[in-house]
């Protein structure tokens, strides 16, 4: 079989095969594709978290992301079980937990696990005013810094931006925030107070676990991490509680709220399987615009011409040295034709009329049609014999048939 050369469109289709091959292998560095959210850890735009999860991982921490339910989540992970340092991180999420999902969260941290909660920064300038966030387990809220009534809870007064209770003194810090934290607990630690004395980041204990919530996420941002001391600040907020081993970083509440069609088909859970179907298509549609080997019979042959097939029974009995068979058959077909059989003894009458069309008399015809009728079963009858009378028999008919056809004009 011949073999196929490459053409230029194998170029093309190879091309496409090893973009898409490299983006499936590669789909974990890649940035976000499609219309998700732009605040996560896997965002590289400037609210994106990304920046920070890699951090936290190459400061040798074990870095995780989850889509899973947090109930189901914080069944997985079972603090003090296992090991101790077990940080669950929820920054800037799209949708604020449900009470199961708090009860479940605070569960896990009252068995001694840590939480850090830090509310989307534009939330409190897209919301109107008044918009808050309540954490009823630890009683606090996240309100937004337009709405002052004089009745809230507990407030630090400060005139800084100050860092307490954290080694930053004294560092070029960037804090960028529209809300504040109120709470009612008894106990507290307020770690960042803001310019105007409304606290920004506050630690609650609660049983043997902390919880760190602070009024916006814009630090752990990749925006944020280029300022001065940011990276570093960010990173001490997460080991506040205690040394951080095992850190997750909830997106569960972010895939909740992503957009149905193309934005869910490019979501870093669905994306290797986009490639996949996407490389099984290029595939495909090279498999397709190619033939491979010979080609194929086709369906319908085309009608043959009734010569061929008289041509093909010759050989047939030419090959077969049956002569016999051929004028045995013609002679039949003949004689059916004529309807001899069932004059006779009175042939000469019926062969009449077409000899004198052939202009012979009717005993040579008869005469012919006998020689035949004696040599059809004749096995050594020879070719050239045979076809000389079949050639004869052959002129009767012709003159037969021409007979008819006056007479069916003269009818008409």
């Amino acid at each position: 079989m011949e073999q196929r050369q490459w053409s230029a469109s194998d170029g093309v289709w190879l091309g496409i095969l090893i973009v898409l091959v490299g983006a499936l292998l590669l789909h974990k560095l890649m940035p976000r594709l499609g219309g998700g959210p732009g605040h996560d850890t896997y965002s590289v735009k400037a609210e994106g978290k990304r920046a920070f999860f890699m951090l936290v991982g190459h400061r040798g921490s074990r870095v995780h992301r989850t889509r899973s339910s947090l109930p189901v989540l914080c069944k997985q992970l079972h603090p003090g079980r296992y090991f101790d340092g077990q940080t669950l991180c929820i920054l800037g999420p799209d949708n604020v937990p449900s009470r199961e999902e708090w009860d479940a969260v605070f569960k896990w941290v009252r068995d001694g696990g840590s939480l850090i909660f830090a509310a989307r920064e534009d939330e409190f300038v897209d919301q109107h005013t008044g918009f808050e966030i309540k954490i009823p387990e630890i009683k606090v809220t996240i309100r937004s810094v337009t709405e002052n009534n004089a009745d809230d809870g507990k407030i630090a007064k400060r005139a800084v931006p100050t860092i307490q209770e954290l080694p930053m003194q004294g560092s070029e810090i960037t804090w960028r925030s529209s809300g504040r934290i109120v709470t009612t607990s008894p106990t507290f630690l307020e770690l960042v107070t803001a310019q105007d004395g409304s606290a920004q980041a506050v630690e609650f204990k609660y049983g043997r676990g902390t919880a760190l919530i602070c009024a916006s996420d814009f630090v752990f941002s990749n925006q944020s991490l280029a300022y001065g001391d940011n990276s570093v600040f960010a990173y001490r907020l997460l080991e506040n509680p205690g040394r951080p081993r095992f850190v997750v970083f909830d997106e569960s509440l972010n895939s909740s709220g992503l957009a149905s069609g193309t934005g869910l088909l490019m979501s870093p859970s669905f994306l290797p399987l986009t490639l996949q179907v996407l490389i099984g298509l290029v595939l495909f549609g090279w498999w397709r615009s190619h033939r491979f080997g010979p080609l194929l019979p086709r369906e319908a042959q085309p009608r043959q011409n009734i010569v061929d097939h008289t041509d093909a029974i010759g050989n047939i009995y030419f090959r077969a040295h049956d002569a016999a068979s051929a004028l045995r058959l013609y002679l039949k077909q003949l004689v059916g034709e004529l309807k001899l059989r069932s004059h006779k003894g009175r042939e000469e009458r019926v062969l009449a009329p077409i000899a004198a069309r052939m202009g012979r008399d009717p005993q040579q015809l008869l005469k012919v049609l006998r020689a035949a009728n004696e040599l059809r079963r004749d096995p050594k009858l020879d070719r050239r014999t045979a076809a000389q009378l079949i050639r004869r028999l052959a002129q009767i008919r012709h003159a037969a048939q021409a007979e008819h056809r006056l007479e069916s004009r003269l009818h008409v």
